[in-house]
């Protein structure tokens, strides 16, 4: 009610008599409180120029108002993030109190932004400061190798897998991945994953990965998936034609895009798994492994001298990549995490060195490396549900059995609201902030933007403006031409059914459900 003056109880005849005049009135049955009014005017004035007349004045726009302020109230919606988690639901009968709501919204958005913003700042000012702990190139190389294996029990309803923890052992056999064309592919058998085949493989690094380390963090484990696996054994079948050109010469080796949900390099773990496995790669010339975050952190391991150096800064890092596209006369590999921000380098070339990058097909950076160029990329899905099993077990090993089980449970209840997205699900922080924002996300749609939340057949990349990663997960499709394709779906069901009500609230039925069925494969 902040700027609104007092509001003194009033009859309709009264609020007439004093803001209308002449001989407006309604029937005495109609004479109801104000407040009561403004909710539903239509069912007290059925002249439509009388009742409209009224409702446009500011002195009938306030009842309305403390009106809303009082039903919020009623249902306990007291602060900005309950009315995040209300406004699918609520419904909001004063213009003003709807124009306050969304003012607060953006003014809380813009802080929520401006915090990000600083910490990001300050954490790539730590990162900058944050030395090389000894031994690291030895905690990566030697990284343990330990697994979960998966047991089906069970029939029907009553069916589930078992999760058993193999730490310290490498398993006896790996995933099945078959060649079509020169294009891996994961075999779809029912087998897959039986035993003795992991759910799960784990590296463990005692003194961490690059992302820890640029992070200040203790995340010593490295998920990898089948997923993961897959993206590796592509690299290494193409690496020939990275490093020899077909005429003697050198070739000018084009990067391969590894394309997954937001935060793939990080939280997927594609790029400390394709790190550990170039660092013991030795069937083709290659010294140098560099682990590059976006244009202002870089990090070399050198495989002969076993050391890790670091470049720090814009300049620091176009300096490094000179040295080691011109100057240096060594092969190297090249792995970019750009997959939360940042473009390729000024001094970005694709000459005599291997080159991945992991991104999100998002505006912010995929437009910007890929440049109209016809790159190839590989899609990397989301995690199954087994998977994110299979890790709660290993985060979970040496505990007591029921509370192994109450958080296997207490993750699987909230991949029901936001997806089986690591990065959101494994904390109770990372849970209610991301919920937060799907909420978020989800209240910006409207008519005028909802075409921009979903990549059509014909559209590359999505819109840098909206928060799209928020809601939607990415999973991969073959085709028959051997390249993947991205297929961006929603991130569970209840996000999708939330998706649908909301833009049935700002679309007709039939232009919701066009536009969804319209918004599921990105070549």
């Amino acid at each position: 009610m902040e700027g609104e003056g007092p509001v003194s109880e009033m009859l309709l005849n009264d609020f007439l008599r004093e803001y209308v005049g002449g001989n407006s009135a309604v029937d005495e049955d109609d004479n109801v409180p104000m407040g009561m009014f403004a909710l539903r005017p239509d069912e007290y004035v059925t002249d439509t120029e009388l009742r409209e007349s009224i409702v446009r004045l500011p002195a009938c726009q306030t009842y309305a108002l403390r009106e809303d302020l009082r039903r919020l109230l009623e249902k306990g919606v007291v602060t900005l993030r309950d009315w995040r988690k209300a406004a699918s639901w609520f419904r909001i009968f004063s213009s003003a109190a709807s124009e306050k709501l969304r003012a607060a919204l953006e003014v809380a958005k813009a802080e929520a932004a401006g915090r990000e913003e600083n910490e990001r700042a300050k954490r790539k000012e730590e990162s900058y400061r944050r030395p090389i702990p000894e031994g690291f190139y030895d905690s990566v190389f030697n990284a343990k190798l330990s697994h979960v294996v998966g047991y089906p029990e069970g029939a029907g309803e009553e069916a589930a897998v078992r999760m058993e923890v193999k730490e310290g052992q490498a398993p006896k056999r790996t995933w099945k991945l078959t060649c079509y064309r020169n294009h891996v592919l994961r075999s779809d058998e029912l087998d897959q994953f039986r035993p003795p085949r992991p759910t799960l493989m784990v590296l463990t690094s005692e003194k961490g990965w690059p992302h820890s380390l640029r992070e200040g963090t203790v995340t010593t484990d490295c998920y990898v998936t089948a997923e993961a696996e897959r993206v590796w054994q592509i690299v290494k079948d193409n690496m020939y034609y990275m490093f020899y050109g077909g005429d003697g010469g050198l070739p000018e080796v084009q990067p391969y895009f590894v394309l997954g949900t937001y935060g793939v390099g990080r939280w997927a773990n594609a790029g400390s798994y394709l790190l550990y496995r170039l660092l013991h790669y030795d069937n083709h010339p290659i010294r140098y492994v560099v682990y590059c975050f976006g244009r202002e952190l870089v990090y070399v391991f050198d495989k002969e001298e076993k050391t890790v150096e670091k470049y720090e800064g814009t300049e620091d890092d176009e300096e490094a990549m000179k040295k080691f596209y011109w100057y240096s006369g060594e092969r190297g590999f090249f792995i970019y995490d750009v997959a939360e921000e940042g473009g390729p380098p000024s001094s970005f070339y694709c000459y005599r060195h291997g080159v991945v990058v992991l991104a999100s097909p998002n505006g912010n950076n995929f437009r910007e490396w890929v440049g109209g160029a016809d790159y190839h990329h590989r899609v990397m899905s989301c995690p199954s549900e087994n998977e994110v099993k299979a890790m709660c077990a290993w985060m979970t090993r040496g505990r007591p059995a029921q509370e192994q089980v109450d958080y296997w449970e207490t993750v699987k209840q909230r991949m029901r609201f936001v997806g089986p997205i690591p990065r959101y699900i494994l904390t109770e922080a990372e849970f209610n902030e991301h919920t937060a924002a799907v909420e978020s996300a989800l209240q910006a749609i409207d008519a005028s933007v909802a075409k921009d939340y979903f990549a059509r057949a014909d559209e590359e990349v999505w819109s840098p403006e909206n928060p799209f990663h928020k809601i939607v997960k990415i999973e991969r499709e073959f085709r028959a031409r051997c390249y993947d394709v991205i297929r961006i779906a929603p991130a569970c069901d209840y996000i999708e059914q939330k998706l649908l009500d909301r833009l049935c609230e700002v679309l007709t039925l039939r232009e919701a459900v066009t536009l969804l069925s319209g918004a599921s494969h990105l070549p």
